[in-house]
């Protein structure tokens, strides 16, 4: 089992974006990984002033991992942008 963690850190404060992305994320984005491979996905808030949230996705091994990675174009450090 290999854990993938992907971590937002909202430095704006903008609450207001950070919820539109949460939206984007339960409505459409953690269902399209399950569809790539992750076995689970799994949204947390983490305790802080900023909004700050990190998700943990679960994968059968690495090689299930590295195969999403390369689907999505993404070599796990890539930086994702949600524009207003």
């Amino acid at each position: 089992m290999i854990r993938y963690t992907v971590a937002c850190r909202f430095v704006s404060g903008d609450r207001e974006l950070a919820q539109r992305w949460i939206d984007w994320l339960l409505s459409r984005h953690l269902q399209d990984v399950l569809d790539a491979g992750a076995q689970s996905a799994e949204l947390v808030g983490v305790d802080d002033e900023l909004p700050h949230y990190e998700i943990d996705y679960r994968f059968a091994d690495r090689e299930a991992l590295e195969t999403y990675l390369s689907r999505e174009g993404t070599t796990g450090s890539s930086l994702h942008r949600l524009s207003r």
